[in-house]
């Protein structure tokens, strides 16, 4: 295993997640599961390792991912997110967010010229060998039969225990009735916990959902095109006139020019 002196590598190792840099994957090692990462969250995943354990400015990953074409602070953000949800659930926990500079690397990455081979996490190795070397009962003939007078014990306890819950129930017949009456209070009682945990966890989901994929700017829609600031009357009529003439996922404005960006958030100034 290498350490942290070839950022061209093109394998990278952050603990349990494995990254190909010219397949454009990560893999978490514990449960095999793959995601598919865009070439502008590859570039600022690499970035992030490359600079680590200093901060990354976001003026730096807008002048080197997006070099020659304008970048917004949506559109950052937009990426940022975006390579976090590809990192399972340790996107937040590996990416943080340093206020008014940029972002931050929490784990050291290890660079490799070979894909890993250890796919296994090492405590999961270690269980399974510390289970492998304990004896297991079939290696103590003698633990898998009880003596036979423990055995016999044993019979005549569930003989006679067997007979006093039969000689009870032909004494109560009445009580069937109030079994199968707190049985049917129990089951809805059940039911009434299980519909609250499954509201309470499908609410957790739409927040997160919403968390991810909302952006944080703010958006204004015209059509299949999101502006991302709020236009007054006068740009009203050339926003319709532009969004009528060209394909733009998103329009933004800085200061009195606008910009048009395509699905990959790349960005051109709009001519008027």
């Amino acid at each position: 295993m290498q350490n942290n002196q070839s950022p061209t590598s093109p394998y990278i190792s952050l603990q349990t997640l494995e990254v190909s840099v010219n397949e454009l994957t990560i893999r978490q090692t514990q449960t095999g599961a793959l995601n598919k990462l865009r070439i502008k969250e590859m570039e600022l995943l690499k970035i992030l390792c490359q600079n680590y354990p200093e901060v990354t400015l976001r003026k730096e990953l807008a002048d080197t991912i997006w070099a020659g074409t304008y970048a917004s602070d949506f559109t950052i953000n937009q990426t940022v997110n975006g390579l976090r949800s590809k990192l399972f659930d340790l996107g937040k926990a590996y990416i943080v967010t340093v206020p008014k500079r940029g972002y931050k690397l929490t784990v050291e990455p290890e660079y490799h010229e070979t894909e890993p081979t250890n796919s296994v996490a090492p405590q999961a190795l270690g269980e399974e060998q510390s289970a492998s070397s304990d004896p297991t009962p079939f290696q103590h003939p003698g633990s898998m039969s009880p003596a036979p007078e423990a055995a016999n014990s044993n019979l005549d306890d569930t003989i006679e225990g067997t007979g006093k819950t039969l000689s009870q129930q032909s004494q109560s017949p009445s009580n069937t009735g109030q079994i199968v009456e707190n049985d049917r209070n129990s089951l809805s009682h059940l039911k009434s916990v299980r519909f609250y945990l499954s509201a309470l966890c499908a609410s957790l989901v739409i927040v997160a959902m919403l968390h991810w994929f909302l952006p944080t700017d703010t958006a204004y829609s015209m059509g299949d095109t999101t502006v991302l600031f709020i236009p007054d009357d006068s740009e009203i009529e050339v926003l319709e006139r532009l969004v009528e003439q060209n394909n733009y996922q998103y329009i933004d404005k800085v200061k009195e020019t606008l910009y048009g960006c395509d699905e990959n958030l790349v960005c051109s100034k709009i001519k008027q």
